[in-house]
């Protein structure tokens, strides 16, 4: 088991090159497999944008740790240290086993501080099968759309007292799940899944599938922040997560961080077009465990206030001091500057995977 003696602050960094290249040469300290997915079609001047991949273990297994961090680009920067600190402090993998560390799968808004990509898609409401998906939208995200998404420049416009009467009106587990569910209507809007698989999401399908047809077993772990209480962590799951296998994740896990996506029942909310949804689909020959492990930061409404202004002043505002002021603000809301924050989220994600190496046994 770890203990928090391992921790050290080397293992954060504070720019999406910085976290790359700690990254990189830690994969390469620890003799990993490293492979690059670079991105072209995204406008991002004077940087260059990667998906980075390394691969310990078995290069043909049977069972397989996936861990993926940056699908919402400025939640990458916990995701990349706790993969950083576990290529220094690496499980015990069996001769069947290999452990995939995905690093930052949504480049641009990890170097941008942006939880979208450069088109404002949500990565995490657009892995979907079929065009005919990309469209609708909750009707209370349609009711409450000038609130959350403002097309005017910044001000002082009462949000969290309209937020409230909304929220009194339709009660909090419906208007949660409205806006955070994914809509496909409003481009410049949050949630926005999108009108076709992004570039980002086309590369790692297609890794995927050429990299691990045959495997059998896996458990992949997809680390975000901004839910919960905070430094605390959740390990979400489907609802159609059967009750033999949540029985199973809950007796290995923990009973009390285990939490199915149904916004009835615990802080989280259903999604459509995610990725816990899509790689199971995807690699429909394994059985697949995926767990979204969420780290709690701010409240829901502080986290919806940061979001709505980013995207606010990204799109209507002139003021670069002011728009640099407010992304700072957005990457606290997700990546807080607290030691201790940042020390318990290192040592329960390096931890999970260690744990995990012994669920898929």
């Amino acid at each position: 088991m770890m203990t928090s003696q391992f921790y050290s602050s080397k293992y954060f960094s504070e720019t999406y090159n910085e976290a790359r290249n700690k990254f990189c040469d830690a994969a390469k300290a620890a003799n990993a497999k490293l492979e690059t997915i670079e991105l072209y079609s995204q406008n991002c001047p004077n940087n260059s944008l990667y998906t980075d991949i390394a691969w310990l273990g078995n290069s043909k297994p049977h069972n397989v740790i996936l861990h993926s961090s940056g699908l919402h680009g400025v939640e990458g920067f916990a995701g990349s240290a706790i993969q950083t600190c576990l290529l220094k402090n690496l499980p015990v993998l069996r001769d069947e086993d290999a452990l995939i560390l995905v690093h930052c799968l949504n480049p641009y808004g990890m170097i941008n501080l942006r939880r979208v990509n450069a088109s404002n898609v949500d990565l995490n409401r657009n892995f979907l099968f079929s065009s005919d998906e990309y469209t609708g939208s909750p009707d209370i995200y349609s009711k409450i759309n000038s609130l959350i998404n403002p097309d005017s420049p910044p001000a002082f416009d009462l949000f969290f007292l309209r937020a409230l009467a909304i929220i009194l009106k339709y009660g909090f587990v419906a208007v949660k799940q409205a806006v955070a569910n994914g809509q496909y209507d409003f481009p410049k809007g949050l949630f926005f899944g999108g009108i076709e698989l992004q570039e980002e999401l086309v590369n790692y399908k297609e890794w995927l599938l050429k990299n691990l047809p045959l495997v059998k077993n896996i458990c992949a772990i997809d680390v975000h922040t901004g839910l919960g209480r905070f430094a605390d962590d959740l390990l979400l799951i489907e609802e159609n997560c059967s009750h033999s296998d949540l029985e199973k994740l809950q007796k290995h896990f923990g009973k009390e961080r285990i939490k199915t996506l149904n916004p009835n029942k615990s802080v989280a909310y259903s999604i459509k077009g995610s990725i816990s949804e899509a790689i199971p689909q995807l690699l429909n020959q394994a059985k697949v465990n995926l767990l979204t492990q969420e780290f709690g930061t701010v409240s829901p409404i502080s986290v919806l206030f940061a979001l709505r202004e980013e995207n606010r002043n990204y799109y209507y505002s002139k003021n670069d001091q002011s728009y640099s002021s407010v992304k700072t603000r957005l990457k606290e809301a997700f990546y807080p500057s607290s030691n201790i924050w940042r020390k318990k989220v290192l040592l329960k994600g390096v931890q999970l995977v260690h744990q995990s190496t012994k669920f898929i046994s």
